[in-house]
């Protein structure tokens, strides 16, 4: 017997219903009434009603990848549901926890008693401290287990082990929102204090960027989120994947001077952000972030007339892990994620390229752009002997950098890549 398909779903911002998106031939979102909150910077017309072929960006988005997707399906096994296993049902299950914005229901008895049955009652919240100690791998992999087992699915994007959650701050009882982030060692030793260094070096270099902490053991990474506001609402937040209107397997497609023309369309203060993505931009040819796709530029708006470039996030050296061989040598990735111009490539670019690009896309003076390359590199040099200590517990990242804890913290120069 063939199972019944979820054919709409409530979708809310907040605390409020906005709209419903329905699932027929095509996918079709409304929304309630002219006054309901945005959905998102393309869905500005309450009056329109929006169709499309595929799931709709602003919620493709939301959707883990790669080894997340993989690990989800794993602990889960979607096709028990009694509905058929498609993307309205995974939208259903997976964003209706999502701790952000936008939200979706499904108002199908059928679906609610199941998924009641499934859910945790009471769910036990960690504090940081669980999340940061020496036992902080164990503490993640119990609690991401644990949340799968009884049915609570917090989506966040991206193909490493993450999960969305509430902690209690140190010193304090009040909660705060954070992304922890688990990683395999044993593919990427040593991927948390990487980007820790890395997110430390453009905290240090004075450019906006998301909080981290690092774990005792260097196994997890805590983000605090930055798209949560002051009164404790969440902020709309988009990437360049839903902003271009691409799938998510296109975030590797364009250029870093599509994602510069598209903020000076949209942004409350273009200068500003345009200031702040150069700093990002020269950030990751740096410290070879060879991962800064589409999905790792992000806007926040509280609505269509106040868009912000995010709090820079997800950055990391991955020129240093293997990604495969050639002939008998391992091969690195020692390229751009995306490339520089739309006629440029991908090969990370020379200081002087980097200052074209600024003059050119970024409206910024060569001395000023020159100033803010500079101030990133110096942050490099300053954060490895203020963090000597990781350094020390992490000895492969260390020899990767060609660091020298105890020699570099000294005052002896060392190569920086």
């Amino acid at each position: 017997m063939r199972k019944p398909r979820i054919t709409y779903l409530d979708v809310w911002a907040n605390d409020e219903r906005i709209g419903t998106l329905e699932k027929g031939a095509m996918y079709r979102f409304a929304y309630d009434n002219p006054n309901s909150s945005l959905l998102g910077l393309h869905y500005q017309d309450r009056s329109k009603v929006y169709i499309s072929n595929n799931m709709p960006h602003i919620f493709a988005q939301y959707f883990p990848e790669g080894f997340l997707d993989a690990h989800i399906t794993s602990k889960y096994a979607f096709h028990d549901a009694p509905f058929e296993d498609n993307e309205m049902l995974r939208l259903a299950i997976l964003c209706r926890e999502t701790l952000g914005r936008i939200h979706v229901r499904c108002n199908d008895p059928l679906f609610n008693e199941w998924i009641d049955g499934l859910e945790m009652k009471n769910p036990r919240i960690l504090t940081e401290r669980d999340l940061l100690g020496i036992n902080a791998r164990q503490v993640f992999q119990q609690y991401m287990a644990e949340i799968f087992h009884h049915g609570r699915f917090v989506s966040v994007s991206g193909i490493q082990q993450k999960m969305s959650l509430d902690a209690i701050r140190r010193n304090t009882k009040q909660t705060a929102s954070y992304i922890a982030k688990g990683f395999d060692a044993s593919e990427y030793p040593c991927l948390a204090a990487n980007e820790f260094l890395c997110m430390q070096t453009i905290k240090q270099a004075g450019i906006a960027v998301a909080q981290t902490s690092l774990s005792e053991d260097s196994s997890v990474l805590l983000v605090r989120r930055f798209d949560v506001s002051e009164q404790g609402y969440f902020l709309g937040m988009e990437d360049f994947t839903s902003l271009r209107q691409y799938s998510v397997e296109d975030k590797y497609k364009g250029s870093y001077a599509a994602i510069a023309q598209i903020i000076r369309q949209i942004s409350g203060r273009p200068d500003e952000d345009l200031i702040h993505f150069f700093n990002q931009l020269a950030a990751s040819c740096i410290l070879k972030n060879g991962d800064a796709h589409l999905k790792n530029f992000s806007v926040l708006y509280h609505d269509e007339y106040d868009v912000r470039l995010a709090p820079v996030y997800d950055v990391l050296d991955t020129s240093i892990y293997r990604v495969g061989t050639q002939g008998i040598f391992d091969a690195y990735d020692d390229t751009l994620a995306l490339n520089l111009t739309n006629h440029g490539k991908k090969t990370y670019p020379s200081k002087n390229t980097l200052l074209d690009f600024a003059e050119k896309y970024c409206d910024l003076g060569r001395e000023d752009a020159s100033f803010m390359i500079d101030t990133i590199v110096q942050a490099k040099e300053q954060v490895l002997v203020k963090y000597s200590d990781v350094l020390r517990e992490n000895e492969w990242l260390a020899q990767k950098w060609h660091f020298i804890p105890d020699e570099n913290e000294e005052g002896l120069p060392f190569t920086f890549r």
